[in-house]
C-alpha cells in the first residue's frame, strides 16, 4: 500500500459532516406535568436549541407554548435561554474544523492529528451533554449525529495504525 492509499484511509468526510449537524436541533427542554392521579401528562411547554444556539447563546425555538398565566421567569424557554454560549460547543466545532483540515493535509502527522481531533470532539460533546443535561434536556438528532460522526472519525483514524501494525507498511513496487 502506498502513501496515496494511506491518505484515502483517513477520510475527512466524517469531520466535514459534523459541521452541518450544528444547524440541527441538539437538545430539547420540556417541563413535565402530572395530572391529578399523579400520571405524567405531555409537557405543557417544549423548546429546542440547535448547535448554533448553543454556540452563540441564542434563543431557543419554542415547539410547544406554555399555558397562559404561567410565570415567564419559570418557563422552560427562560431557563434554556439562561444557558448562554457553551464553551464545550465551541471546542466541538473547532475540533471538527481542525480534523477536516488536518485530514486533507499531506503531512506525516495527519493520522495522529485526526485521531486527536476526534477524541477532542467526542470528549467535548460528552461534556456539553453533561452541562446541558443538568437542565433536564433530551438529546436530539444534531447532537446524536455529531457524536456518532466523531466516533466514526476516531475509529477510522485508529484503523490505519492498527492495519500498519498488523500487516506492516509495504511500498508498492515501482512500475517497470
Amino acid at each position: 500500500m502506498d502513501r496515496r492509499s494511506e491518505r484515502r484511509l483517513v477520510q475527512p468526510w466524517f469531520f466535514w459532516l459534523v459541521l452541518p449537524c450544528f444547524l440541527l436541533p441538539f437538545f430539547a427542554f420540556a417541563a413535565p406535568q402530572c395530572n391529578v392521579k399523579g400520571e405524567p401528562d405531555p409537557p405543557s411547554e417544549e423548546v429546542s436549541m440547535t448547535g448554533v444556539d448553543l454556540l452563540i447563546g441564542g434563543e431557543p425555538t419554542v415547539e410547544r407554548q406554555a399555558p397562559p398565566g404561567e410565570d415567564p421567569g419559570t418557563s422552560v424557554a427562560a431557563r434554556a435561554s439562561d444557558l448562554g454560549p457553551q464553551p464545550w460547543a465551541w471546542v466541538a466545532l473547532l475540533a471538527a474544523m481542525a480534523g477536516a483540515t488536518v485530514s486533507v493535509s499531506s503531512s506525516g502527522w495527519r493520522v495522529g492529528a485526526s485521531i486527536l481531533a476526534a477524541v477532542v470532539g467526542v470528549t467535548s460533546l460528552i461534556g456539553l451533554g453533561l452541562v446541558v443535561g443538568l437542565f433536564v434536556a433530551e438529546e436530539r438528532i444534531g447532537f446524536s449525529l455529531a457524536l456518532g460522526l466523531f466516533g466514526l472519525a476516531l475509529v477510522n483514524g485508529i484503523m490505519w495504525p492498527v492495519y500498519r501494525a498488523i500487516f506492516g507498511f509495504r511500498e508498492d513496487p515501482p512500475a517497470e
